[in-house]
């Protein structure tokens, strides 16, 4: 089975779409659709915004569905100059920037989590498959988390001097990528960029987060036509 997660509404209603035999079930707050898509199982949550949500929402559905891989689907802002609205990210490594050296110190003593290779060359051959004739580019790097939406040229410097190779910001994938490690599950994080986490955020999200949002679940419904988990 496949789980899949994403923030907003808007970044999930593409895969909703081409599920078939649906059941709904809430837990916490959260709606749980399960079915199937390309003749794979899966589970979909919307989880909403920020750390402990996404927390909540990873871990109730590998409590309650025990997917094999969890996909965090959905947008992210900029913080790398080569990274430009509506191109995609695959993410090699989901860090949490808003946590200091004492998380370090406690279990699971780490506030940054790799990605298997194996699953970010599925998402980049999903990627081609899926944006063959987009001028839009691909790449793979860091995306950081934090409880705190970034839209100011400040607080986005700030963060890049602390995280000089990450490549995004987002509020959900490194809360997922910790439970992911702590739950011994696979995880894919595909994101579009919706903005660049800069002054002009707010304008940019609100242009970009329907377009952005189908841009990834196109991604992710090709990667689940490709992954052959048939469980």
């Amino acid at each position: 089975m496949i789980g899949i997660i994403g923030a907003l509404s808007n970044e999930l209603e593409l895969i909703k779409s081409k599920m078939k035999n649906i059941n709904t079930e809430n837990i916490m707050g959260s709606v749980f659709y399960n079915g199937e898509i390309a003749n794979e199982k899966v589970v979909v949550a919307e989880c909403s915004i920020g750390k402990v949500n996404a927390a909540i929402t990873a871990t109730s559905m590998i409590a309650k569905y025990n997917p094999d891989i969890i996909i965090n689907t959905g947008i992210a802002g900029s913080i790398n100059n080569k990274l430009h609205v509506m191109d995609v990210l695959v993410v090699n490594r989901a860090s949490v920037h808003d946590e200091g050296e004492v998380f370090k110190r406690y279990y699971p003593f780490a506030t940054s989590f790799e990605i298997n290779n194996k699953w970010v060359d599925l998402a980049k051959q999903a990627f081609f498959n899926t944006h063959k004739n987009n001028m839009n580019e691909l790449h793979i790097g860091e995306v950081i988390t934090g409880d705190e939406y970034v839209e100011s040229e400040f607080k986005k410097e700030e963060i890049k001097k602390r995280f000089c190779n990450a490549y995004a910001v987002d509020m959900e994938c490194g809360a997922i990528a910790k439970v992911c490690y702590r739950s011994k599950k696979d995880l894919v994080i595909i994101k579009t960029i919706s903005d660049e986490a800069n002054d002009d955020a707010n304008l940019s999200y609100d242009e970009f987060i329907d377009k952005a949002s189908q841009s990834s679940a196109n991604i992710v419904l090709e990667l689940i036509k490709n992954c052959n988990l048939h469980n």
